[in-house]
């Protein structure tokens, strides 16, 4: 009987003590609960004071109000037509007014529905979100056995997303202060979500007085419109942007189903926005059901029927074409980022949006110059199959009075399947190579300097040149090998007599006389002072050839520019040209002897280029053929008479200087291009009239053709 007494007894101490374990643990779970429920007040009343009533470390509203953002820059011609959008954050800005209602109903519906109605943070919305995630966050720390906080749902109003996103740095800056005062407690992302909350208070609190927006309807629209410019759509920023880039066509355009598309990717661009390559058909139908999600939203918030929506969202998605930098000027662009240096505007500024750059170039011109190279190109293929796709050219047309680029072609618009672009090689600024006969002028015009005239007689036959150093001599042929021994100057340019050309040069002193006169019409490039420079043997960038002549058309030296002027956004004058033109040294009858020689190129009989008269051209123009060495390169560089008259240079050839073929000369090849472009630009009436030569030297030209020698 004693060990049972002993163990019953045993029995009840434990009772006992567990009773008293068991009441001691309840107090201090109790405690436990009691001191986190305490915790939980004390930190939620700091919250709530730390988002309704601090007001300290606050960033600059004045900047919110401005907003300055980076938006993109614009490059537009001498009639206000864009050019080129260029940015480093592609960002257009869109007006309160200029909201539609599809718009609005997709984004508010998609981001804030209630967004009219709170003060910059959605109460019912921040508790809904709280309950949620406590409990996913309690399950999932039991289920992990180790303190986990979940975020499962957001509360986020437009506001306190614009803030997030405006305020970006303010609020890193903030979150290391919230950290200290906190000491830890709270979670990152909470101590983040509480201070866009505060500013998203603070902000609407300020933006509704009357020195700022002034009434809660004025202020949620600027807001609205701020959100709608300034969020991330991937490549492009702002729904203006968007709309182009996704669906080519202006934002106020767009239908339920495209803003819904819109709105559906500020979630998470990288899941949601469509691309031209899309990685799989489960990326593809994530975006459209993120739309179709965006469009049962707005049939919720009575924006739309069922009907409707289910209409919208048979729609197909759009297949983005990336535009951004396609232009029908490429390398107009590529010329004013290299002018840009000389004016004093950082390049920053045009990429930031702050100023817009108006450029003496004239679109009109340029889409034809574009189109008869094009259509040139397209010609010599026909000819020759082999060079589909990989025959080159360019082209620049120039105002005579002062130089200005009104249109410049660096190359074919498709090359090596590749869209040109502005970054691209300019083969009229930057490519050098040999202008073959197109050189000619300038001898004659040192001969006729030093007295010559154009019924003077030169010797048509082979010349021999010395070349040195044990090398045999070169013999200078013509291009049809045949010599008519003397001719009168004015025939042997017309005809483009090498023999004679190279047999004048040696009579005006050389060649460095006349590399001086090239000098003086504006050439550059060091020439090579060889005999056979006189033929074109020299390379020389096809810009500075043009200007050669435009300076010989009107009697006036000057630099090619093509940035007209600078202005910021405020209508501010930044910079302004001021081309610095200089009447040229030659006396005035010398230039008329030297466009009466060049005008007779085009109205005498053999004439390279009297394919011109027998057609009837309608534009009276003077100028030259150029072939060089093995056919390698086609030319032809021709202007209308005068200061008021335009020049225009085409060179055809290919990017490794392999020979074009049979036949192909300037007149063949070159030619077609320059005709096209001078008949439309002066049919479309795009800078004036064309000019009329001079009576006398066209009387002076029909006397010469009915008395050849």
């Amino acid at each position: 009987m004693q060990p049972k007494r002993k163990a019953g007894a045993i029995f009840g101490q434990v009772l006992r003590l567990s009773a008293r374990g068991l009441k001691w643990l309840c107090v201090l779970i109790g405690g436990i609960i009691l001191t986190s429920f305490t915790a939980g007040l004390i930190a939620v009343g700091f919250a709530t004071y730390y988002i309704f009533w601090d007001r300290t470390d606050l960033p600059d509203i004045q900047t919110f109000v401005n907003f300055d953002v980076p938006q993109v820059g614009v490059v537009k011609d001498s009639k206000g037509r864009p050019i080129i959008n260029l940015a480093k954050e592609y960002r257009l800005l869109i007006k309160p007014n200029e909201i539609t209602l599809p718009t609005k109903a997709a984004f508010l519906s998609a981001e804030d529905k209630n967004f009219y109605s709170h003060k910059g943070i959605d109460r019912d919305a921040i508790l809904r979100a709280a309950w949620v995630n406590i409990k996913h966050s309690g399950e999932a720390s039991l289920r992990e056995r180790r303190l986990r906080v979940v975020v499962q749902q957001g509360a986020s109003t437009i506001t306190d997303q614009m803030v997030g996103l405006y305020y970006r740095e303010h609020i890193d800056s903030a979150l290391k202060r919230l950290a200290k005062r906190w000491w830890g407690f709270l979670p990152r992302q909470y101590l983040k979500k509480m201070e866009e909350l505060r500013l998203a208070v603070w902000l609407e609190e300020e933006l509704i007085k009357p020195e700022y927006f002034g009434s809660k309807d004025n202020m949620k629209n600027e807001i609205l419109a701020r959100f709608l410019s300034y969020t991330y759509f991937r490549k492009v920023y702002g729904v203006k942007a968007a709309s182009l880039y996704y669906f080519g066509k202006d934002f106020e355009h767009l239908d339920y189903a495209e803003t819904a598309l819109l709105a559906g990717i500020v979630k998470n661009p990288g899941l949601y926005a469509p691309t031209s390559n899309p990685p799989s058909n489960l990326f593809v139908q994530r975006q459209f059901n993120r739309r179709n999600i965006v469009l049962d939203l707005m049939v919720e918030n009575g924006y739309l029927t069922q009907d409707r929506a289910d209409e919208f969202k048979e729609m197909d998605l759009p297949v983005p074409e990336d535009k951004r930098d396609v232009t029908d000027a490429p390398s107009i662009v590529g010329d004013m980022f290299s002018e840009l240096k000389g004016t004093g505007v950082n390049a920053d500024r045009l990429l930031n949006g702050d100023v817009i750059i108006y450029s003496v170039s004239n679109l009109d011109i340029q889409k034809i110059a574009n189109n008869a190279l094009e259509n040139g190109l397209s010609a010599f293929e026909d000819r020759h199959p082999e060079s589909k796709g990989i025959i080159q050219g360019s082209v620049v047309v120039l105002r005579n009075s002062d130089a200005a680029i009104l249109a410049e072609v660096g190359g074919r618009k498709v090359y090596n399947n590749t869209v040109i672009k502005y970054s691209d090689f300019n083969r009229a600024r930057h490519s050098l190579r040999q202008p073959g006969s197109a050189f000619k002028p300038f001898v004659y015009l040192t001969a006729i300097s030093e007295g010559w005239k154009l019924d003077d007689t030169v010797q048509d036959m082979p010349v021999t040149i010395l070349m040195g150093n044990g090398k045999p001599p070169h013999i200078v042929q013509n291009y049809d090998q045949k010599y008519k021994g003397p001719v009168s100057l004015r025939r042997a340019l017309a005809e483009s007599r090498n023999a004679a050309t190279i047999w004048l040069s040696f009579r005006v002193g050389g060649i460095n006389n006349i590399i001086q006169t090239t000098k003086t019409l504006g050439v550059q490039t060091e020439l090579q002072p060889y005999p056979t420079t006189a033929i074109g043997a020299s390379e020389i960038r096809l810009i500075e050839l043009a200007n050669a002549y435009r300076a010989i058309a009107s009697g006036i030296s000057a630099k090619p520019y093509v940035i007209d002027e600078v202005v910021d956004n405020s209508g501010n004058l930044v910079y302004k040209a001021t081309p610095d033109l200089i009447a040229l040294s030659f006396e005035k009858i010398n230039l008329d002897l030297i466009r009466e020689g060049l005008r007779g190129t085009v109205r005498i009989p053999g004439g390279t280029a009297y394919s011109l008269t027998m057609e009837n051209f309608p534009v009276d123009v003077m100028g030259k053929t150029g072939t060089t060495n093995e056919l390698r390169d086609a030319l032809f560089v021709g202007s209308t008479y005068g200061p008021d008259g335009i020049t225009i240079a085409v060179r055809i050839g290919y990017d490794d200087n392999r020979p074009l073929g049979n036949g192909e000369t300037g007149a063949r090849a070159a030619l077609p291009v320059f005709k096209q472009a001078m008949r439309e630009i002066y049919a479309q009436n795009l800078v004036g009239l064309p000019p009329e030569f001079p009576a006398y030297i066209e009387e002076s030209i029909n006397n010469y053709v009915l008395n050849p020698r």
